[in-house]
């Protein structure tokens, strides 16, 4: 393989320039370490000064990757945070300041929320409910494309690009229910997002981030209640792959019972790893429309698949389980309410606070 020596120099200095900007969008360096760069400026000195005094040697080029590798520097360094209250960044620092018409509507069941953000600064925050909001700022012939249905909301920016150097930067504020089960998928292409959709039922979290920071918070109050109770051991699977961990506590064998109780499409299409052979599966759950799963391996393991309504028929076994004190469901009473706040009660329920597991009314 031939270098070309007199290219080798602009070569560095591209890399060097293009990684600075990233390596901000993604929290690697910060904005004021970069800013430190332009102090660096003596090197170009240096630099050619090394290449005038090595010009007859093969070392030469030592001079000319200082002078291309500080040049880098700074010029990132304006690429991402600009430089003496002139802006620059990949987006700019400026955030545009016209209102984005606020958009809003409700999901009549499980969802899918898709969000692609571009540049600036993106938060997703839960709400309780079944209602979703979006609202944000940036440049008013710029404004987002917004498309929804009763189970799924996509939101785009205007021009979808990778780094859109032209433009000014956006701040989004996105606010999905807790009400209903939700699929979220967030891609970061620059920027910074702050993630936290609260207590709801999340089917599904997929976050790609190409150049940005993100900070994310998916609580878990409920698998810690869940661990009061001896013998639980509570896997949060957007940590931690649940099959790996099944197959794990069990020696690769498998659990004799699965009770599938979020009715969520997604638990099925790998549930079928979870049982023994000869195993169990009880349908408790119910989803909104109609599933597949996989035929095969629970044929070829055996795998019994058993459903239940949970209602009249089984009141008097679960009363008298109760009343033997065999079951203890204190840990799971969050509140207790008299009849006469049944409203408060319900209202309280619609909240969908991370802590809560059941609200109890006493009839008196």
């Amino acid at each position: 393989m031939h270098v070309n020596r007199g290219l080798v120099g602009w070569g560095v200095f591209l890399i060097v320039a293009g990684l600075v900007p990233i390596a901000e969008r993604a929290g690697w360096i910060s904005a004021d370490q970069i800013l430190g760069f332009w102090n660096l400026w003596p090197l170009i000195l240096i630099g050619i000064g090394v290449g005038i005094v090595l010009s007859r040697t093969s070392f030469a080029v030592l001079g000319n990757l200082l002078v291309a590798t500080t040049f880098g520097l700074m010029v990132g360094a304006f690429l991402a945070v600009g430089i003496g209250g002139f802006p620059g960044g990949v987006c700019g620092n400026d955030r545009g300041t016209d209102a984005f018409a606020e958009r809003t509507g409700a999901f009549d069941g499980p969802a899918d929320v898709d969000i692609e953000f571009n540049c600036g600064e993106l938060e997703v925050t839960g709400v309780a409910g079944t209602s979703w909001t979006f609202a944000g700022r940036g440049e008013s012939d710029r404004e987002p494309t917004v498309d929804a249905a009763g189970d799924s909301l996509a939101i785009r920016p205007a021009t979808r690009s990778f780094v859109p150097f032209a433009s000014s930067g956006e701040r989004w504020e996105v606010e999905v229910p807790q009400g209903v089960p939700v699929a979220l998928r967030v891609q970061l292409n620059a920027g910074r997002a702050t993630i936290e959709p609260g207590s709801g039922a999340l089917t599904d979290v997929r976050i790609q981030v190409n150049a940005g920071a993100i900070v994310a918070d998916l609580a878990q109050p409920k698998l810690d209640i869940a661990a009061q109770y001896q013998g639980v051991i509570p896997i949060n699977i957007r940590e931690k792959n649940l099959a790996e961990e099944v197959a794990r506590l069990t020696d690769g064998w498998g659990a004799d019972v699965i009770f599938e109780c979020s009715g969520s499409p997604k638990a099925w299409e790998t549930i079928m790893e979870l049982p023994r052979p000869g195993g169990v599966i009880v349908a408790v759950g119910l989803p909104v429309n109609p599933i597949g799963f996989d035929v095969s391996t629970a044929s070829t393991k055996e795998i019994r698949i058993e459903t239940v309504f949970r209602y009249a028929h089984q009141y008097e076994r679960s009363i008298a389980l109760l009343g033997s004190g065999r079951v203890d469901l204190k840990p799971l009473i969050s509140e207790t309410f008299g009849f006469e706040d049944a409203i408060t009660a319900f209202d309280r329920a619609v909240e969908a606070r991370p802590s809560d597991v059941k609200l109890q009314i006493v009839m008196e």
